[in-house]
């Protein structure tokens, strides 16, 4: 069943049960979802909520590998030899009060990176085009945010996943990407990498403190790189 050769400090563990390839990341012992190439809109045009998000413009991304789990306290504490997280300690919990700065030096130590703005969106909708990765409208069964999550991370993977096999895309913890925060171009991209230079770095997904709207395919926001909250953590992704 393994399959040690195709990507470099990965083993294949089987497909899930979306169908898609997993491997498991030697190092870190953390799990991979294949993600396969395709297109997609970025954006969308909502003034109301996602000032920032438009224009919408079309994306080609490459396959990638993209964690199917965010990284968690006991995946933290294995590479960084620290824990510092404010909420409940315990393994499954999602690690916060990581800077970008900080997620940087994990990725270095692990040879992973963190996804880019373009990646991360196209992962959470999984070839949906609603506001939502399971529809328009919000559902607790899907995220954990501050309707349902008694203000605190929860333990990851414990919601519905979306059609591409990941978890915790929307709510729980906003995860840091790659990208510096920037105007959104007007025309196609293919693997696009974000501004050569900015002030704040991109984050997405919204958290347990998050209104439901914030945990939206579309929406973004900004914190500068050295920025430590109890509201941010993030997965990994890898090249392939």
């Amino acid at each position: 069943m393994k399959d040690t050769s195709e990507f470099k400090g990965f083993d294949f563990i089987g497909k899930n049960d979306q169908g898609f390839k997993e491997y498991r990341h030697k190092q870190s012992d953390m799990i991979f979802v294949l993600i396969p190439a395709g297109a997609f809109i970025m954006g969308v045009n909502d003034g109301r909520h996602f000032k920032d998000t438009n224009p919408i413009h079309p994306v080609k991304i490459g396959r990638f590998l993209m964690a199917k789990y965010q990284v968690t306290q006991g995946v933290w504490l294995k590479i960084m030899n620290n824990n510092p997280s404010e909420f409940t300690k315990s393994d499954k919990h999602p690690v916060e009060r990581v800077s970008w700065e900080s997620c940087q030096e994990f990725c270095q130590k692990t040879g992973l990176q963190l996804p880019t703005e373009a990646e991360w969106e196209y992962a959470y909708r999984a070839g949906t085009v609603t506001q939502y990765y399971w529809g328009d409208i919000k559902n607790k069964d899907y995220m954990w945010y501050q309707e349902n999550s008694t203000e605190s991370t929860q333990p990851v993977g414990q919601k519905t996943p979306n059609n591409f096999g990941l978890y915790d895309m929307a709510g729980n913890i906003w995860e840091w990407c790659q990208d510096w925060y920037g105007e959104y171009p007007y025309t196609e991209q293919t693997n696009p990498v974000g501004p050569s230079q900015g002030e704040l770095r991109v984050m997405r997904g919204g958290c347990w403190f998050s209104f439901s709207y914030n945990c939206r395919a579309a929406n973004r926001f900004g914190a500068k790189p050295g920025k430590i909250m109890n509201l941010n953590g993030f997965r990994c992704a890898a090249t392939v």
